[in-house]
């Protein structure tokens, strides 16, 4: 599979960071594991931000920072001042857990801590515990192993190999569990997707559907891993290779080809027929033709926080006569070239803007009557009505071209008050 994390980049500059700039942050997406605890190991500047990000999404009971100095590195007693201090707060935790994460900030890649012997320790203290290390290591943010990425490897790592996985029954269909991996909420199971799937007698699963850990582990039972975003694709890789479950990466999309290849890939790889697209297919340009009508003489400008595909989302919309005037993108998938390309072709006078450019301090300007799709293009351009999107998580497929199209009308009928939106949102850089 050719590398899908693959980027094409505005050229570099002294980067600008909005106030509404945001996303999932690894704390949060650490959190979907259910049962478990964080501790956060690192020097106190390091974590502050970490600290702050989990006071404002309301999860302080589910972690814990271990603060280190100096001294503790210089001495060497940096990893038995580790064991003894979560050793000492595991008694007295908040929350009854059965997975103990670490997480160790930028230093440790420096280190070269034995985590081994850690993880030893500990369980050896702990032998009812699971005892598992990640990192929140930005300046691997450019490797082949940024810390969205390495955070799904990380979760899903913790599946158990079952003692028999699927099998196909007389007729040779696949019959069992699916698995959506690295969306951050699950797919609404009233879209299409999930009631193909569930009409073809299969269970669709998501992280986030699980409350404990034991339940968690029927995600190791699956008959195929649904990839929607890059991020998740490593995290696939390994449970291909670890657990047996094959996978498909079928990304968010808004443009019809694509959907419909990506429940063609699916359909292949559980041997089950499509279902009928056209009842979705005639809505959606329904849908469209009322939000077209709606929108006149309004201005659409996308956030590429909002998606992983803002200018597919943008041909998509404008092909239908929505009126986008601004994409702001400091960086999109290669995949995206394509669409980007006839995009501007086939709309001139379409602005594509990077989010994170210096410039866009003194250039700020109000774009009257903006309807913005995510916080940051909101900011940037003072839209009053804001569609509160981040990464794709509104729908799957032709439900998700629906949602967007019925939330524009929706925004376009109300104000937002932006920084309150914001903050309520969870979203951290």
């Amino acid at each position: 599979m050719r590398n899908e994390l693959a980027v094409t980049a505005m050229p570099a500059c002294l980067t600008y960071m909005t106030p509404a700039r945001g996303g999932w942050s690894v704390v949060r997406r650490a959190l979907l594991l259910p049962e478990s605890y964080l501790f956060f190991i690192g020097m106190p500047a390091c974590m502050r931000h970490i600290i702050l990000s989990s006071i404002e999404l309301g999860v302080e009971d589910r972690l814990s920072f271990i603060a280190l100095n100096d001294a503790n590195l210089a001495t060497g007693a940096y990893e038995s001042t580790v064991v003894e201090e979560i050793s000492a707060a595991i008694p007295q935790l908040p929350v009854q857990a059965k997975v103990i994460r670490m997480f160790f900030t930028c230093m440790d890649d420096l280190l070269g801590t034995d985590h081994a012997a850690m993880i030893d320790a500990l369980s050896d203290r702990f032998p009812d515990l699971i005892f598992a290390v990640s990192h929140m290591n930005p300046i691997r943010a450019d490797s082949p192993l940024p810390p969205p990425v390495a955070i799904l490897s990380d979760l899903f790592s913790l599946l158990r190999a079952p003692m028999e996985g699927w099998r196909p029954d007389e007729s040779g269909t696949i019959r069992g569990r699916v698995n959506f991996i690295a969306n951050n909420i699950a797919v609404p199971k009233e879209n299409l997707i999930c009631r193909w799937l569930s009409a073809a007698g299969f269970t669709v699963q998501h992280i986030s559907d699980f409350k404990t850990f034991e339940d968690f582990q029927s995600m190791a039972r699956a008959a195929l891993n649904v990839v929607v975003q890059p991020l998740g694709i490593r995290a696939a890789e390994e449970m291909r290779s670890r657990l047996g479950i094959p996978f498909v990466y079928c990304p968010y999309s808004y443009l019809e080809e694509e959907i419909e290849a990506n429940f063609s890939a699916i359909a292949a790889a559980l041997k089950i027929d499509l279902p009928d697209f056209r009842p979705l297919r005639a809505e959606v340009e329904t849908e469209a033709r009322r939000s077209a009508e709606a929108l006149d003489g309004y201005s659409i400008v996308i956030d590429y926080a909002a998606t992983y595909r803002p200018f597919s989302m943008a041909l998509f919309l404008t092909e239908r006569g929505l009126p986008v005037r601004q994409v702001y993108a400091s960086e999109w998938l290669k995949t995206e070239d394509q669409s980007r390309e006839r995009l501007i072709s086939a709309n001139p006078g379409i602005e594509i803007l990077d989010p994170s450019a210096p410039a866009r301090v003194k250039e700020r300007k109000t774009v009257q009557n903006a309807v913005a799709i995510g916080f940051e293009a909101a900011y940037l351009s003072g839209a009053a009505h804001v569609v509160p999107y981040c990464a794709d998580e509104f729908g799957y497929g032709y439900d998700a071209m629906l949602q967007l199209l019925r939330d524009l009308r929706h925004a376009a009928e109300e104000t937002i008050d932006l920084e309150r939106a914001v903050k309520e949102s969870g979203y951290t850089v």
